[in-house]
């Protein structure tokens, strides 16, 4: 007999097989068949739950903003010593270069937003709510120094660096010239405050 999850948990083990097959398969090579049979679900529970896989995909990205605002205190705690500004370069950093499975999903998802009207709506909530947990860290820290990296520009930057590492696979070669990013960053921020 089939264990029975309450919604809750089955949300989150159709989530969790999902990641796996996106990260395995890429998100373009996976459809609510494949998760449906890796599950071994119905396929009626299965789109109880979502309507589709952008909408599993949209619920990942989501459930991993934690993972990124948490980046800049795990950073700073790591090297108490570094200055702030430092820190935010590393933080930037960090994030271009990122290998998580977040960070492939985030890719994933900027990607499908581009030809999905729902997940762009989405990405433009998901943005603007970043934003203002980025200001509110602002304040907490009691500067508005680094308000730059919010911006739409710098914002397209990121997303550009990360969207080409996933495709053109070329981590390895970008990652060993990490300083240059952190002198673009570093000059960004002395240029933009």
């Amino acid at each position: 007999m089939r264990k029975r999850f309450d919604k809750e948990d089955r949300r989150k083990q159709i989530c969790d097989t999902a990641r796996r097959l996106f990260i395995e398969k890429g998100f373009e090579n996976v459809s609510m068949k494949d998760i449906n049979k890796a599950l071994n679900i119905s396929v009626g529970g299965l789109y109880h739950h979502y309507a589709n896989i952008n909408e599993i995909l949209k619920d990942l990205v989501v459930n991993s903003q934690e993972y990124k605002n948490n980046l800049l205190a795990s950073i700073r705690s790591a090297s108490p010593e570094m200055s702030l500004d430092e820190a935010m370069i590393e933080t930037v950093v960090y994030l271009l270069f990122d290998k998580s499975e977040y960070s492939m999903l985030y890719v994933m998802f900027l990607i499908a937003a581009k030809s999905d009207e729902n997940l762009f709506e989405v990405s433009k909530e998901l943005l603007e709510k970043s934003k203002q947990e980025y200001l509110l860290l602002l304040d907490f820290l009691g500067t508005k120094d680094y308000e730059c990296f919010i911006n739409d520009e710098f914002i397209g930057f990121i997303n550009s660096v990360k969207i080409g590492n996933y495709y053109l696979k070329h981590n390895n070669e970008i990652e060993e010239n990490k300083i240059i990013y952190r002198d673009f960053v570093r000059v960004y921020l002395e240029n933009n405050r």
